[in-house]
């Protein structure tokens, strides 16, 4: 029982620590931000999903689903961002 509290507090924790990053993102349109380190912890949390989904854990699976969900929101957004920006332009 202990392990599942412990857990189940861990999951809340590192997953809604992605909430105050998306509401940024979505509020200021930040274009700054690392779209590789996004999609590398995307890429893990791919991979703790299949681990959970192997271990039959609920809450594994479903916190990192949610984070992963955070993470693509982010990475959308950016990429949005970035696509909308105009070129900057150089001067000789």
């Amino acid at each position: 029982m202990i392990q599942e509290i412990i857990g189940m507090v861990a999951g809340a924790g590192t997953t809604l620590s992605f909430l105050p990053q998306v509401i940024t993102v979505f509020r200021r349109q930040r274009q700054d931000l690392s779209l590789a380190m996004f999609g590398i912890h995307g890429s893990g949390l791919v991979c703790w999903i299949a681990y959970g989904w192997m271990k039959r854990d609920g809450i594994l699976i479903g916190y990192n689903a949610v984070a992963l969900v955070m993470v693509a929101a982010i990475i959308v957004r950016v990429a949005w961002t970035r696509r909308q920006a105009p070129l900057p332009t150089t001067t000789v």
